[in-house]
């Protein structure tokens, strides 16, 4: 299976051209992490903790992107296979550099924090952190949770 794309990445500081790019399912090329876009390039991903070809097909887009990090949005994980499989098998170059930022989704929750937390080696072995990288800083929240905690922490 194929799949063509196209895909911008954006920051501050400067805006990447869309550029085209086509994924094929298969083992994900071996990267640098810190090579590829400048400064500020990252992605964005969610929902995509299934193992499906289609998971596979996104991970090859951002391998071939190179962005400076990969921001996960959520559910990371949706079924016990676990985060090595679902995830380090897809986005292990983010992962093991420190340049993947994981939100906790509901499925990550069914899953439990503890293995999130121990997987992603989260700040404080918290789910909700922020952290800087690539010329940004995240903010990681628990809308689930949204308390006055969080809030006095902004």
């Amino acid at each position: 299976m194929t799949v063509s794309r196209a895909t911008a990445f954006r920051s501050a500081a400067a805006v990447v051209p869309a550029v085209a790019l086509a994924a094929s399912v298969s083992t994900p090329p071996a990267i640098a992490v810190d090579a590829g876009l400048p400064p500020g390039s990252v992605a964005v991903i969610g929902d995509f903790g299934s193992g499906s070809e289609g998971e596979r097909a996104v991970a090859d887009l951002v391998a071939r992107a190179r962005p400076r990090a990969v921001a996960s949005v959520g559910d990371n994980v949706y079924d016990d296979r676990g985060y090595e499989t679902l995830v380090g098998d897809y986005y292990d170059p983010w992962v093991a550099s420190g340049n993947l930022f994981p939100s906790a989704g509901d499925d990550d929750r069914d899953v439990g924090r503890g293995a999130f937390a121990a997987f992603f080696r989260c700040p404080a072995g918290r789910h909700v952190y922020s952290a800087g990288r690539a010329g940004m800083r995240f903010f990681v929240l628990d809308s689930r949770s949204f308390d006055s905690a969080q809030l006095a922490w902004l």
